[in-house]
């Protein structure tokens, strides 16, 4: 399965391996209270309602490391 920045958040969160990654660069994201409303969504999408938790530039870590699963 190819994943990116654009894959729902959910998706990333069901495999290991991306969760691992979201963990990384956004710590905590797969326990927040509401991250089930969240699962719909992509990471950037998120952006404007994380009080500063997600910004442009973690996204952009997320994505650098989603690519060198490959």
């Amino acid at each position: 399965m190819s994943v990116s920045i654009e894959s729902k958040i959910g998706v990333l969160l069901d495999d290991p391996k991306t969760k691992a990654i979201l963990e990384m660069h956004v710590p905590g994201l797969s326990t927040h209270p509401q991250i089930a409303f969240a699962r719909e969504m992509t990471l950037r999408a998120v952006i404007p309602f994380s009080a500063g938790a997600v910004t442009e530039e973690k996204v952009l870590s997320v994505q650098t490391a989603l690519a060198e699963l490959g």
